[in-house]
This record gives C-alpha cells, structure tokens and sequence, in this order.
C-alpha cells in the first residue's frame, strides 16, 4: 500500500473547498516564514514527512519483492520491514483524520 503526499494533500484540499476555504494548501498555512534559524514551516515538515513514509513504503516493497526471489534480505528483517511501514501508515492516517475532525469542529463553530 503505497501514499504519496501530493495525492493526501489533494484529498485534504478537496475537503477544504467546499467550505470556501483558501485554494491552496499554501494559503492556508500562510507564507513559509521561519520563526528562528533551522526552524522549518509546517507544511514543510509535514511534506517531508510524508515522503519518508513513502519512501518507506517504496523500500518495502522493493525488499519483499527481492526476497520473495531468493535475492534480497532475509525473511525476518523484511517481515520487520513490513509492520514497521504499516504501522507508518497508519500513523500517517490517523493524523489525517485528526486534521481533518479538528477543521471540521472549527467550521462547525458559531462566531
């Protein structure tokens, strides 16, 4: 099961425009400005973290197809391999619903 994250921020766009929300992923977090040195933006964080689990997930896949034909790394450690990227996933999946239950609580607000 691969994700990417350009596919995840398009799914949380999605879900954001119906609302009339900002077009973009980028107007919603504002300009990438950075509190101090070696301060990153979130969105860039969170960019960067999605392509570690992809990248995880891709290696996955790679070492179970390489073991399976005898050439790649042993069964247990590409076993390790394989919960270690599901459980990346589903991590990845659960603070995307979260994100997307804290903005809904917010539209949901009367002001």
């Amino acid at each position: 099961m691969k994700i990417e994250s350009n596919n995840l921020f398009r799914e949380l766009e999605s879900r954001l425009k119906p609302a009339a929300a900002p077009t973009s992923i980028q107007e919603v977090a504002g300009p990438t400005q950075t509190a101090g040195t070696g301060t990153k933006s979130f969105i860039t964080s969170l960019s960067e973290a999605l392509s570690e689990v992809n990248r995880g997930q891709l290696q996955n896949n790679a070492d179970v197809d390489s073991s399976v034909r005898g050439k790649g790394p042993d069964l247990h450690k590409v076993m390790a391999e394989t919960e270690e990227a599901g459980l990346a996933f589903q991590m990845t999946m659960q603070f995307r619903n979260k994100v997307l239950e804290a903005y809904q609580d917010v539209m949901r607000m009367q002001f």
